[in-house]
């Protein structure tokens, strides 16, 4: 821009009149830019993990509930490891009865485990496994 001539009392007045930013006001202005766009990222994949490792608890309790309403309605514990897929995820599965003090009472404990699957696209993320207790009559489980 070219700068303003005025004339005051005779005088001639040169005005430098500049518009723009300055080369240090833009860089601060990338910096906050650059650590606000980092945070943002972090934060979105911090979100996805979380979200993964929730979809993991929640199917793999649907897993050992699944389990367990076999249980109950086959009327007989198999203590076995058994696999099982559900939604495109493999399981493991393994019933552990435990004593308690009660007659006639037992605590059995459904463990659920997400196994490697063949596509690596679709390893899962390591976690422990996803119990699930409940208190039976030893009827069921073959106790007196």
């Amino acid at each position: 821009m070219l700068p303003l001539i005025k004339e005051h009392n005779g005088a001639v007045l040169q005005s430098s009149c500049q518009s723009g930013f300055t080369l240090i006001e833009v860089m601060v202005a990338l910096l906050v830019v650059a650590v606000s766009l980092g945070a943002l990222s972090y934060g979105l994949g911090h979100a996805v993990s979380q979200e993964q490792k929730l979809n993991q608890r929640v199917v793999g309790s649907w897993v050992a509930q699944n389990r367990l309403a076999r249980l109950y309605l086959n009327k007989a514990v198999s203590s076995q490891v058994q696999s099982q897929s559900m939604l495109g995820q493999r399981w493991q599965t393994e019933i552990v009865q435990i004593g308690t003090p009660l007659p006639g009472v037992t605590q059995i404990e459904v463990r659920a485990k997400q196994i490697a699957s063949d596509e690596p696209s679709k390893q899962p993320t390591p976690q422990r496994s996803i119990n699930i207790r409940t208190i039976v009559s030893s009827s069921l489980v073959g106790g007196s």
